[in-house]
């Protein structure tokens, strides 16, 4: 048999719009897989940078929008942490803290030079590109669980 001879490939009907359909609902996972609403505001894209070997601890940053109500971060864990610590503005007067309030009003960055939290003993170290899970307590709206993308900020 010559490839003139062999019958032409089938033609499956919709086969394009059926992949089309399915890759708009996955899109907005992607954006919507780094919001996580707590009660009167929403927890923004917690990240971290990639930790080389012998690296114990790590500082995670996040922002809060739509804060449309006060609340207070009062803890942070990790599975693949040790322990959590909510740390201040200026660590060289206050390492840690018991919570981290925040009022109603406009966006609140939790970075560098800002209130943030930082989790020590690390299992292992982060890896550029993976996400990891924690979960973060707040004293009205309780535990909000969230990944953790590293290196993606």
């Amino acid at each position: 048999m010559t490839s003139s001879s062999l019958p032409a490939p089938r033609r499956v009907p919709g086969h394009r719009l059926f992949a089309s359909v399915v890759l708009a609902l996955l899109m907005p996972l992607g954006v919507q897989a780094h919001e996580y609403y707590g009660q009167g505001f929403t927890l923004v894209h917690p990240w971290a940078e990639p930790t080389p070997d012998g690296v114990a601890e790590t500082p995670i940053y996040f922002s809060l929008e739509d804060i449309a109500a006060g609340d207070r971060l009062v803890r942070v864990n990790a599975p693949w942490a040790a322990s959590g610590e909510l740390r201040a503005a200026d660590e060289s007067l206050v390492p840690e803290v018991t919570g981290l309030p925040f009022a109603a009003g406009p966006a609140r960055l939790f970075v560098a030079g800002q209130p943030h939290v930082q989790l020590k003993g690390l299992s292992s170290p982060l890896q550029l590109g993976r996400s990891y899970s924690m979960t973060f307590v707040f004293e009205k709206a309780g535990p909000i669980n969230v990944m953790v993308s590293v290196g993606a900020h």
